[in-house]
């Protein structure tokens, strides 16, 4: 009987040391190749911030419909605005067109500039890549009149294109994959955590006072402009820290039916 007894501890023995070894044999496989995907997010991080440093971003806007009073003036305007994946001039690589309404007709763009100097990120080297590059983003497309997020850190789908917390659409590693990847949510978290809120009193452009770890964040000035039923408008972020937002050509390139059947798609 204690023969018998010994051979069943002995079988329980074997069976859970077996079981963990396949335990343990599963979970150094799994750390593999989570670390084989960190290190291939790292180097698409080092591509990204060698495609965009150094230059502008691009965005079309147009108006799709007009409401206007009994004297002819503007009450409210719909527009479908887009943003380009593609740096500089370019109007490849486009981002799915959004719909905003504004008050009015004055159209307001602001944007936020990111300068990563040589110091940045000393206590997380995994983002070495972004040393001594410049980013340039739209934060928002809103009507002049409206108390639009001073700051990208005011979640509004209006007309707010940096949420945050969030990982900008503009950025994403990986474009095809619906949602951002671990090392893009936490490199955002990292980034967000540097950049604090924009007071309501402050005046443009707004640099914090004390830039965190090597990162200067700089809120822009807005541009305005006048917008008109069948035009497009294009928008601007320079490297010099400067939104433009300027009409363009009437019939440029056939801007305003391809964006209006784009806008045709989304929900009303």
């Amino acid at each position: 009987m204690a023969a018998f007894v010994r051979f069943v501890f002995t079988i329980m023995i074997v069976g859970m040391a077996v079981n963990l070894a396949i335990v343990l044999l599963a979970n150094a496989r799994s750390q593999r190749r989570q670390d084989r995907e960190y290190t291939r997010q790292k180097e698409a991080l080092g591509r990204l911030a060698g495609e965009i440093s150094g230059h502008g971003r691009r965005a079309d806007a147009v108006v799709e419909a007009q409401n206007v009073n009994s004297l002819n003036h503007a009450v409210e305007t719909t527009l479908l605005v887009r943003q380009y994946r593609s740096t500089g001039t370019s109007q490849s690589r486009p981002l799915p067109v959004v719909r905003i309404v504004i008050p009015g007709d004055q159209l307001q763009a602001g944007g936020l500039m990111l300068e990563f100097g040589r110091m940045f990120a000393l206590d997380a080297e995994e983002y070495a890549p972004l040393r001594d590059t410049q980013w340039v983003f739209f934060g928002m497309f809103c009507g002049a009149s409206e108390e639009a997020p001073a700051a990208p850190g005011v979640a509004d789908e209006r007309f707010t294109f940096l949420r945050r917390d969030e990982v900008p659409e503009l950025v994403r590693l990986d474009p095809e994959v619906p949602q951002a990847s671990y090392f893009e949510r936490k490199l955002w978290a990292y980034l967000w955590g540097l950049m604090p809120e924009m007071p309501r009193n402050a005046k443009y452009p707004w640099v914090p006072a004390d830039p965190g770890r090597g990162l200067k964040a700089t809120w822009l000035k807005p541009a305005t402009i006048t917008v008109r039923p069948a035009h497009t408008y294009t928008a601007y972020v320079s490297l010099a820290g400067i939104i433009t937002l300027e009409e363009d050509v009437p019939g440029k390139s056939g801007l305003l039916d391809e964006m209006v059947k784009e806008g045709a798609k989304l929900e009303p």
